[in-house]
């Protein structure tokens, strides 16, 4: 995935300026925002996704327009993972297979976006009410749906990982946790919910250059401290059950190894 921000939202359409100062095109998404930083799939990236005439038209286009704008833009991206300026003072990610990144500020849900594919088509089957409300609400219907379309199952084990920056240092994760476990149980699911919190702006950021979300990014830190090495290819193809699974497995090997 690249990352880009959002420079214009018009006609469905929307502009989006890469770090490598490509102009692109794409399909724009209901939530998104202008200025807002995304991440872009690598499908909508190729030139069978759009015309590369278009892109220079809009890259002059911009040029004529304001110089400056591309500049702002740019230091936009640089600066946006570290210093966080969205308004929100909580990020919650949420990893079934769809990956989801919600933004929280006083309790209730200012925005939510997609980390991959299986995210972005849970999204577009959830209604603007059900993602408006406070973060125990919008949680409760974003596993409602998940179990709706099959990511979520009965009578099968199932994983959830949430991870959490907060930036005042206030959030209560101990009563999201136990939120969660209640609206799991209300949905009858059989559900081993995993919450890795931090403080540190810097592993967002991180999170955010590795194309993958906060929850997988702390998990990968926690196995690696644990001797299970998770590349980053695994962090971006694969859920946390199966990454989870191989994770014992290799340690069982290695006991039987020691013995």
């Amino acid at each position: 995935m690249k990352e880009g921000i959002v420079l214009e939202l018009k006609d469905e359409q929307a502009i989006i300026l890469t770090p490598a100062g490509e102009f692109i095109s794409i399909p724009s998404e209901a939530h998104w925002k202008v200025g807002q930083s995304i991440f872009i799939p690598d499908e909508l990236t190729q030139p069978k996704a759009f015309a590369e005439s278009k892109i220079s038209n809009k890259r002059s286009m911009w040029k004529k327009k304001n110089v400056w704008i591309g500049l702002v833009a740019s230091l936009l991206i640089f600066f946006l993972p570290l210093s966080l300026t969205s308004q929100a003072s909580v990020f919650v990610t949420i990893d079934i297979n769809p990956s989801l990144e919600l933004e929280v500020k006083d309790q209730s849900v200012i925005d939510v976006c997609y980390l991959n594919q299986d995210g972005k088509y849970l999204l577009s089957q959830m209604r603007d009410s059900e993602l408006n409300g406070t973060l125990d609400q919008v949680t409760f219907h974003i596993l409602e749906k998940a179990k709706q379309l099959g990511y979520l199952k009965q009578q099968e084990n199932n994983v959830l990982m949430v991870g959490i920056l907060d930036n005042k240092g206030t959030f209560e994760v101990s009563k999201y946790k136990e939120t969660l476990e209640k609206n799991i149980a209300a949905q009858q699911l059989d559900a081993e919910v995993i919450i890795l919190n931090t403080t540190e702006k810097e592993e967002k950021k991180l999170a955010d250059q590795k194309g993958v979300s906060l929850g997988k990014l702390l998990l990968q830190k926690k196995e690696k401290e644990n001797g299970n090495i998770i590349s980053d290819d695994q962090l971006k193809k694969e859920n946390v059950r199966d990454i989870l699974k191989k994770g014992k497995e290799e340690k069982e090997k290695q006991n039987k190894h020691a013995e």
